[in-house]
Parts: structure tokens; C-alpha cells; sequence
């Protein structure tokens, strides 16, 4: 992790250019990861078997902290987890496509939480450094 919460590319020791995430959340750069896929199908980190499909974009860094969108999409992971029980119906979840979903909704929320995380962490050191001066 760098100062601030970024995350470093193991491969290149690098902050991650296009980065893509995997499906044990490891960060890597697309080339770096691309390139070590040719050589070994599993992840560079904690040796997970990997292929290119699994891969989800990372999103881009955004300046503006958006608490509302990150309770909603958490919102609605739990309201599938809630309702997708053998008791209870299941229509959301099977047309989607059960697992995949919520595998993706959790990937993509965590990335966002942690997007806003830093964020909200480079905010808090701006204040404080404002309040030194």
C-alpha cells in the first residue's frame, strides 16, 4: 500500500496503470498481469488459479466522495443475499445469474469503498495539513 491507501502492482512494484482487479482482489496493471498469464495461470500473489475472464477494470479514481451510490449498491447485495435463500424467491438473483452477480456487485462495491476510502483519506490529510499551517 502507498502512503494514502494506493495500492502497488506486485509484479512491477508500481502504482497500477489500467488496472484490473482478480477474483481473490489482488491489484495488478493489465500488461504486467497480461504478461505474467502467459507464463503461469494463476495469480501472481497468493497462486489462485486465474484465466483473463475474471478480471474486473478498476474504476477510475474519483475527487468526489459519494456515500449515497455506495449505500445503495451495498443496499442492494444484501437484499439479494436476504432473498436468495431456498425459502424465498429467487427471480432476481437466478436472472442474473446467482453467484456471478453478487460476485461482481461485491467486487465492484469494494473497489468503489476503497476508492472512496482513499479519498476521503487525502481529504482528511489536506484538512490537517490546512490546520498546521
Amino acid at each position: 500500500m502507498l502512503k494514502g491507501g494506493g495500492e502497488v502492482c506486485v509484479i512491477c512494484m508500481d502504482v497500477p496503470v489500467d488496472g484490473v482487479s482478480t477474483m481473490c482482489s489482488h491489484t495488478y496493471c493489465r500488461s504486467c498481469l497480461g504478461s505474467w498469464l502467459l507464463r503461469s495461470p494463476s495469480c501472481p500473489t497468493c497462486r489462485h488459479p486465474l484465466t483473463r475472464a475474471p478480471l474486473f477494470q478498476l474504476p477510475e479514481p474519483s475527487r468526489a466522495f459519494n456515500p449515497t451510490l455506495l449505500l445503495y449498491t451495498l443496499a442492494v447485495i444484501v437484499n439479494i443475499c436476504l432473498f436468495a435463500t431456498d425459502d424465498a424467491p429467487r427471480s432476481l438473483a437466478i436472472a442474473v445469474g446467482d453467484g456471478i452477480f453478487v460476485s461482481v456487485l461485491f467486487q465492484r462495491t469494494w473497489h468503489f469503498a476503497l476508492s472512496c476510502h482513499r479519498q476521503l483519506m487525502v481529504s482528511l490529510e489536506e484538512m490537517q495539513d490546512r490546520r498546521q499551517v
